[in-house]
């Protein structure tokens, strides 16, 4: 006989299966490209529900000349979506064996708009987008190392794209020009969470378990 407890159970992974989405961690990254010149490029973007989105992103020296990150801008969301900066970036700077070199809190800012690769200034006139730009003095990121920004922006009602828009500039140890300068689509990393079907099989293999757990004993008639 079941009992009315598995019956719980069951229901239970019913509900999920029909109301719960597939959810996704968005990431995207660059590398390899022709303007990269040894570096790569990771974005992590995080729904908060509530409006605000928590972003990770990530600049890393594999086979390049040193250079000093200046600005990046990243376009994921919608075209006409208005994204405000809402907090400022904290930004750890990292040894290849993932130990702390160095913190640059306070050398950037989070901005409005695309970063100009020409200038490495900001543009607040495309407000689907955010930039970061160095403000005090930031490090020279040397091979191994990489830079990463944590921070958290506000874009209410709006959507990420399926592919977002990378721009970014690093200065040289000395001298003009730039180590590198991106203006590449970002290719997905996105990985979704345990499935619902999954989920739906597990809760029916507790029940299951608990069912056969809960069936009244038979005591055995043998003499």
């Amino acid at each position: 006989m079941i009992s009315r407890s598995f019956l719980v159970l069951v229901a239970l992974g019913l509900a999920l299966s029909v109301s719960s989405p597939t959810a996704y961690a968005d990431s995207e990254t660059i590398s390899g490209c022709s303007n990269c010149n040894g570096y790569s490029f990771t974005a992590n973007i995080t729904s908060n529900g509530n409006g605000t989105y928590s972003v990770v992103y990530t600049i890393t020296n594999n086979s390049g000349a040193a250079a000093n990150p200046y600005s990046w801008s990243l376009t994921a969301f919608t075209n006409g979506n208005t994204v405000t900066a809402a907090t400022t970036p904290t930004v750890t700077l990292y040894n290849g064996d993932g130990t702390t070199a160095g913190s640059y809190t306070g050398d950037y800012l989070v901005n409005l708009g695309k970063s100009n690769n020409g200038n490495g200034n900001c543009n607040g006139n495309i407000s689907d987008a955010f930039c970061v730009q160095e403000t005090g003095t930031g490090p020279l990121l040397q091979q191994g190392q990489s830079l990463t920004f944590a921070f958290t922006v506000t874009c209410s009602g709006c959507s990420l794209m399926n592919s977002w828009d990378f721009m970014g500039s690093g200065n040289p140890a000395s001298g003009n020009g730039n180590v590198y300068a991106i203006t590449n689509w970002g290719t997905s990393t996105s990985m979704p969470e345990p499935s619902v079907a999954l989920l739906y099989a597990s809760t029916v293999a507790a029940g299951l378990v608990f069912a056969w757990r809960s069936r009244p004993q038979q005591r055995s008639t043998k003499l």
